[in-house]
């Protein structure tokens, strides 16, 4: 490999390393500090593992950070995430069998010559020690007591290597290997778990189209949509939302939806308008059709975040079903029936729905720019192996690649409850990080710009502003994204103050190169 490709590749793992550090057990975290860290372990991690990679061979010091970034680096590098979980669960077993033999051997008094005897070592210490206290401690007993606490430890599939009784006994080498697999196991547990699989899991991402054109109504309702017929013979339900942007410009957002007909529906192309509307009503297909709202947008931040470098190349993204519902239904601790249900009718749809966007030139009329929005091309739910499957359209290959999306980091997104909330979350991060790339923290927006992203244009606007100033106050409570904000211009724009971006931020944007990245315990 290339010396300029490796250091990228590991610089994104370091990148993911500083995110996994704030998941790490306190356990592990102190293990580090107390037994690693500044002492022989931590120099045999360095000679021996660490000097494989370039941008660490040559370093004076090295952080729980790199630790992680390493081991995520071997691991990944060999073989995808689910298989090297199961490598790493491997290694571990092996290395409880390997210390636990000495163990059994010498409780079945099988003692051979390279046993260290332990048990009957800590016994007597024990022993000597309670003495002082006037305690009679019998050394069988103590022996057995430990090797239970051993044989606990070597049962439990989760515990750590460095969770051995006797791991201080054991040469420094041993002891940094025992906690590189421990490490490098939960890092790739928290990858699987707490970011959707993906080294990029520490953001959440929606697509830009969802900040920058009105897609979702903050209001869920119905609209009476236009039947056609397509040259092939498909039905199509439409509906056009025109509306002027900050320029006065006009723009239109046409919906399509193409509802799953029975197999014995069949239509002529000969057919009017008002024929077809009442055959539809016949199959009790009704030509209203629901807008998207900020529950579908949360679904599709959530399906958007799962594709990544690792998947892009992939025709199909898989997940847990029960675990995407958890996450997007962020209000319900366990979810009901009904939730399952409304979340898996909702992601059937996004595969039969699809914008046209077309921006006309203000002078003249002409058309300025076109642009389709689909979302995903098939979608599969098997609910008794709850396994949820989906198909991304091109134009999310294409927005992914091109870097066309919002993010924002998981911890700040998931800390808001309400759909809506986070639907106004995601705009005002786009205007923040807007600000960020021109040295301001600080922007004037109108109502009538918020009216339109939330397709509330005949709300009466002092029910608008109360709503508006509701979730802005949620934010500043939840200390995410916006720092204060005033009502200006006689209540037809807000002033936002933005929050700074914190230097994990900056790293999670790719603001800064990440070789640049500090110690975890310094970022903010």
């Amino acid at each position: 490999m290339d010396t300029n490709e490796e250091s990228s590749l590991y610089l994104r793992y370091k990148t993911s390393a500083v995110f996994i550090r704030k998941y790490l057990s306190d356990e592990l975290v102190d293990l580090y500090e107390f037994r690693i860290k500044d002492k022989a372990p931590e120099d045999v991690l360095k000679k021996k593992y660490l000097c494989e990679i370039s941008e660490l061979s040559d370093a004076s010091e090295i952080s729980l950070e790199d630790i992680i970034s390493y081991g995520l680096y071997i691991a990944l590098s060999a073989e995808p995430l689910n298989q090297a979980i199961s490598s790493y669960l491997a290694k571990k077993r092996n290395y409880k069998k390997n210390w636990y033999r000495p163990i059994q051997e010498e409780l079945k008094g099988q003692i051979t010559p390279g046993n260290p005897e332990s048990l009957r070592h800590y016994a007597e210490g024990v022993q000597i020690a309670k003495r002082y206290e006037k305690k009679n401690i019998d050394i069988e007993e103590c022996m057995a007591e430990t090797a239970k606490i051993i044989d606990e430890w070597k049962k439990n599939r989760t515990a750590y290597l460095t969770d051995f009784f006797f791991c201080p006994d054991k040469p420094d080498y041993s002891v940094a290997r025992a906690f590189l697999y421990d490490i490098t196991c939960e890092s790739l547990l928290i990858l699987q778990n707490q970011f959707n699989g993906s080294l990029e899991g520490f953001n959440m991402k929606v697509p830009s189209d969802f900040t920058t054109k009105p897609l979702s109504s903050y209001r869920t309702a119905d609209i009476e949509a236009k039947p056609s017929i397509t040259p092939n013979k498909e039905v199509v339900l439409s509906s056009k939302y025109t509306y002027q942007d900050e320029d006065d410009g006009t723009n239109v957002m046409d919906m399509r939806y193409t509802p799953l007909l029975p197999a014995d529906f069949t239509v002529d192309m000969e057919m009017t308008e008002e024929q077809l509307v009442k055959k539809l009503n016949n199959f009790n297909i009704g030509v209203n059709v629901r807008e998207l709202d900020t529950m579908d947008q949360a679904i599709v931040t959530q399906l958007f975040s799962m594709i990544s470098g690792e998947n892009i190349g992939e025709p199909f993204i898989s997940c847990d079903f029960r675990d995407f519902v958890q996450k997007v239904g962020r209000r319900e601790t366990r979810p009901r029936k009904s939730t399952y249900d409304d979340i898996a009718s909702r992601l059937q749809r996004l595969k039969y729905l699809g914008y046209s966007y077309t921006e006309y030139n203000k002078e003249t009329g002409d058309i300025k720019t076109q642009s389709s929005i689909g979302f995903i091309n098939s979608i599969n739910i098997d609910r008794e192996q709850n396994i949820l499957t989906f198909s991304p359209s091109a134009e999310w290959k294409n927005s992914y690649i091109t870097n066309s999306y919002i993010q924002i980091e998981a911890e700040s997104y998931t800390r808001i409850s309400s759909y809506q909330t986070r639907a106004i979350l995601m705009l005002l991060q786009q205007e923040r990080l807007a600000c960020y790339s021109r040295g301001m923290n600080e922007t004037t927006l109108t109502i009538k710009f918020f009216r339109t992203h939330m397709k509330l244009i005949k709300v009466p606007n002092s029910v608008f502003i109360k709503e508006l100033t509701k979730h802005l106050d949620t934010l500043i409570a939840e200390g995410v994204v916006v720092e204060t904000y005033e009502l200006v211009h006689r209540n037809t724009s807000v002033r936002i103050s933005f929050k700074e971006l914190t230097k994990t931020e900056i790293i999670a944007y790719g603001y800064s190169e990440t070789h640049q990245l500090e110690d975890n315990n310094n970022l903010q």
